[in-house]
């Protein structure tokens, strides 16, 4: 080493290093640098987009044609609307491409008709579910009668063992009305029984449908849980 020439340290080194990786990250992104070619990854990725939607639409085009022109027919618009729309995906260059619009082409003529069977798919499958509802809700009801007729005695004994000298009676022929006579009842304490929204959806799921709240004497209030 000449005596003119300065030795070099390690912080020259450091320096050198972080201007070389700020070079490479410039040169790594400048505007100029051309785009990169597609990876083996992504073009494969991309055909398998388009056979995917390539595969939904001969699955919906078959599904409509089972269904089409039967009056207990069911399709979905939404499934119609989805297909078309994917149609987008598939690049121009792509040779499927012809095929996918050919099937939108052909759904579309029947679109209307598409549109008039999803709506009354909707209406059948609405009305199943409300009358399944409705067969839950008495079946459930059947299950709780006999919990109802008990549900008195229990009531009354939890009171006692309270200490409150509260009489349960459950009536009616279905024991849909809980009547419960308390000499202390009074306006703040049916008011407060009438807010608590824990309690009375308790009545309710039981099936009971009014609840009489009384002194025995002359202070009565009845709820009504429908």
């Amino acid at each position: 080493m000449g005596s003119g020439e300065k030795p070099i340290t390690a912080g020259r080194l450091l320096f050198v290093g972080v201007v070389l990786s700020l070079l490479i990250a410039f040169v790594a992104v400048r505007p100029d640098d051309p785009a990169p070619v597609s990876s083996p990854t992504t073009t494969a990725a991309k055909a398998s987009n388009a056979a995917a939607v390539i595969d939904d639409l001969r699955a919906f085009e078959a599904k409509w044609l089972a269904a089409k022109g039967k009056k207990d027919g069911e399709i979905a618009h939404y499934e119609y609307a989805t297909a078309i729309a994917r149609i987008g995906m598939i690049p121009e260059s792509d040779q499927r491409k012809a095929e996918a619009v050919a099937i939108g082409d052909r759904l579309k003529v029947d679109e209307a008709l598409i549109r008039k069977m999803s709506d009354a798919t909707y209406d059948r499958w609405a009305k199943r579910d409300e009358a399944n509802r409705k067969a839950d809700a008495i079946k459930r009801d059947k299950e709780n009668l006999p919990i109802r007729r008990q549900y008195g005695k229990a009531v009354e004994k939890f009171f006692l063992d309270q200490g409150m000298d509260v009489y349960v009676t459950i009536e009616g022929p279905e024991a849909r009305t809980l009547r419960l006579k308390y000499i202390l009842m009074s306006r703040p304490l049916a008011h407060q029984i009438s807010n608590n929204v824990k309690t009375l959806d308790t009545w309710r799921a039981l099936g009971f449908r009014t609840v009489v709240l009384t002194d025995g004497y002359d202070k009565t209030w009845r709820l009504d849980l429908r």
